[in-house]
């Protein structure tokens, strides 16, 4: 954990909590319940104020396309060009007003970094696309996981479950720390893999289980200690992302200095959930800043980065994602498509406190970053808007949703 900032922290839960431990249907119903009985009692949908942080013109432009009612409450921007880096920030959370220096939950988008150190350590001549899972953790010989390849794995075409289990996600719906077995080690990870059915191999279907699997191999193919550590050493470090951090149950603060606070869909402060180490590869606590991602993207866009732009390119037929057109694909975990015209390559997070998303247009050098404190639908709108300056806008959040468990269902928040 890095030096605090002058923003305020908040504090956390006690690092295993009772909600993290919960195993059975009946029980993860119940606390589903409680969840939405709170949500239902509480404030309403989240919206932006007048305070702004940065580039005055590019709060205006930001603040003029997203409805009243889009339930947002605290966002920033930063728009990449060849010719300069613009930041801004757009409304507060407890009398924080956001900037560059301001840590999110960057959520999903983290699945970008393992494409990056993918397409690094084939470089290296550490791996190869067609490899294994298994010829790198020989545990997992015989199993269906230890033969999907390291390119199904890496574009979601594995047919590994979304989730193992829905323990993660009962404890992110009632705002707790939410370890389970499947996230504490890699070891109990791997013997639960091990034990999953493989459905739709061939197909895209997006997989958190393939993504932790494939940042595992990559971790055993370099000798590094974990995903953690190859992720600092071989990303973070030479890009100079020097304010993104990762915290799991064993952390204290789990929340780091400098974080805003999240909100759930009706306005309610929500404490973020957070797992393992495992957990960690596919999203589920990495904080970082409108800055970092600058620099990140910066160094996609001009090569610099580990991986080069070599990550990006599409490998297989990937799942169309909201206002991308043309030939969607799949990329080492990065999606592309054609947006006004032009090959976008993005990714977007989400979770019930926050919504990221990153989108880069190498052919111009041109990227956009939005961070934003409450989970909506279309943000990716917002930043389509920014990058390529169509006339996209970000109108009425129709519900905040709670997503649950592996069978995909999903409850509107009330």
């Amino acid at each position: 954990m890095r030096a605090p900032s002058a923003h305020p922290s908040f504090s956390s839960p006690s690092p295993r909590s009772t909600a993290a431990r919960l195993k059975t249907v009946g029980t993860a119903v119940a606390a589903v319940a409680v969840a939405l009985l709170a949500l239902a009692v509480g404030p309403r949908t989240p919206h932006i104020d007048g305070h702004t942080s940065g580039d005055a013109d590019l709060a205006a432009q930001v603040r003029s396309r997203i409805s009243d009612d889009a339930g947002l409450e605290a966002v920033h921007v930063s728009v990449i060009s060849p010719e300069e880096v613009r930041h801004a920030g757009i409304g507060s959370a407890d009398g924080v007003v956001p900037d560059e220096n301001t840590r999110y939950d960057l959520a999903s988008v983290t699945k970008t970094f393992t494409g990056q150190l993918m397409a690094d350590s084939i470089a290296r001549g550490e791996i190869a696309e067609n490899d294994t899972a298994a010829s790198h953790i020989p545990q997992l010989a015989g199993t269906p996981a230890g033969e999907v390849t390291l390119l199904e794995l890496a574009t979601h075409h594995s047919g590994l479950p979304n989730f193992l289990n829905s323990a993660y996600l009962v404890g992110a719906i009632a705002g707790s720390n939410s370890a389970d077995e499947s996230t504490e080690s890699a070891d109990s990870f791997l013997k639960e893999v091990s034990r999953a059915k493989l459905d739709g191999r061939g197909s895209f279907s997006y997989s958190n289980t393939g993504v932790q699997l494939l940042g595992l191999v990559l971790a055993r193919a370099a000798g590094a200690e974990s995903w953690e550590d190859l992720v600092a050493s071989r990303l973070l470090e030479p890009v100079g992302m020097d304010s993104t951090v990762f915290t799991t149950v064993d952390d204290d603060p789990i929340v780091p200095e400098g974080a805003i606070r999240g909100r759930l869909g009706n306005g309610h402060g929500t404490q973020p959930g957070v797992g393992g180490p495992v957990g960690l590869i596919s999203g589920q606590s990495t904080w970082t800043t409108g800055a970092d991602l600058t620099r990140y993207a910066q160094a996609v866009l001009d090569g610099s980065a580990p991986g080069g732009r070599e990550a990006l390119k599409p490998r297989a037929g990937g799942e169309r994602a909201p206002g991308v057109g043309g030939d969607d694909g799949v990329g080492y975990l990065w999606r592309s498509g054609r947006v006004d015209g032009r090959e976008i390559y993005n990714h977007e997070g989400s979770m019930p406190w926050g919504t990221t998303y990153v989108a880069l247009d190498p052919a111009s050098g041109r990227a956009v970053v939005v961070l934003a404190n409450t989970f909506v639908s279309g943000v990716e709108d917002l930043g389509l808007a920014l990058l390529t300056g169509s006339g996209r806008t970000l109108g009425p959040s129709p519900n905040a949703y709670i997503y649950l468990g592996p069978s995909a269902a999903i409850l509107p928040a009330l």
